[in-house]
């Protein structure tokens, strides 16, 4: 029986990962937070801080040989200070991977957002994984997956031994799940650019449970891996699919935010990205996460995005055996 160790246990987005791989027979799951999560989710569970040798001690105590490493700040929750996001995100992810060196795990999975790619007018569209990264703004935790991912490129080539999965997700949406994405679809009348509609890509979040399962448990040598939902769209389409109504403002109100490198909530509501991504696209090609892992997200961006006004329940998706032999 192998054992996967899964960080940030409280996010939404670790339970559904926890529940699809609680379906197979062979794995033994272990949650990791500082405090248990609000439900029961039948796995074992470690209250541990995540600096320090703590985990270190964890993962040489279980024998795990796998970390799926979800415990982002900033994700699920509103945007926190830059300073708290670097010890939180950075600085935890490079002890993480040095702890897994001494416990001699074999694989880590860990997330990434489609947005570090940048948002340009010169962009093409459909980007794949070789794509250079581009700093875009100052929000966290945006500017940290792209110094992750950074130092992740080195860390690979010193330790060739860990096969390191990095799963460059398009923006989170599905109904009991904070994202950025989410936080600023969901408002009462999200601001766009006048003149400007981007095609934009979301990732319903069963769907990116299910692939982040399937990457701890795949054989395949990964890498990066692009992963968004099938039908992109325009902003205001996406917008309208939530049964909201976008509001133009006028570029000058959104350039003040980016300056101030925050949300200037009296003009432009909740904005938790760069407002480059209001004007220009940031499209991924996902071909290699259908060629590797054999997968297909269950729902399209049309589907996705009218959950967001609907009323009923999101349930979590099983991993099919058959979906675990053929990705393996």
């Amino acid at each position: 029986m192998s054992t996967i160790v899964i960080t940030g246990i409280r996010s939404r987005l670790a339970q559904l990962v926890a529940g699809v791989l609680r379906a197979q027979s062979d794995v033994h799951i272990i949650g990791v937070d500082r405090e248990p999560p609000s439900i029961s989710l039948d796995i074992e569970f470690r209250s541990l801080e995540m600096r320090g040798t703590h985990i270190l001690d964890l993962l040489q105590e279980t024998g795990a040989q796998t970390v799926i490493h979800l415990a982002q700040l900033g994700e699920e929750q509103a945007l926190i200070g830059r300073e708290v996001a670097v010890s939180g995100n950075v600085m935890t992810t490079i002890e993480l991977l040095g702890a897994c060196v001494t416990a001699k795990i074999r694989r880590v999975v860990l997330r990434d957002s489609t947005f570090v790619y940048g948002a340009r007018y010169d962009q093409p569209m459909f980007l794949n994984e070789a794509t250079p990264l581009q700093v875009t703004g100052r929000l966290s935790p945006l500017k940290d997956y792209v110094e992750i991912a950074r130092f992740v490129a080195d860390f690979s080539v010193k330790h060739p031994d860990i096969s390191i999965v990095t799963l460059r997700c398009a923006g989170l949406v599905g109904k009991g799940v904070s994202s950025p994405l989410m936080r600023y679809l969901t408002q009462p009348n999200p601001r766009v650019m006048f003149g400007f509609d981007p095609i934009i890509q979301v990732l319903h979040h069963d769907d990116a449970a299910i692939a982040l399962a399937l990457a701890a448990v795949t054989d395949e040598d990964c890498g990066v891996l692009n992963i968004a939902a099938d039908m992109p769209l325009t902003l205001a389409h996406a917008i309208r699919l939530t049964g909201r109504q976008p509001i133009p403002l006028l570029s000058p109100a959104f350039d003040a935010a980016r300056v101030l490198g925050g949300n200037v909530s009296f003009a432009v509501g909740e904005l938790p990205f760069d407002p480059l991504f209001l004007r220009y696209p940031c499209t991924v090609d996902t071909s290699k996460v259908r060629a590797i892992l054999n997968f297909t997200p269950q729902y399209d961006s049309y589907v996705a995005l009218r959950e967001l006004a609907s009323v009923g329940n999101t349930s979590q998706q099983s991993l099919s055996q058959e979906q675990l032999t053929t990705s393996g």
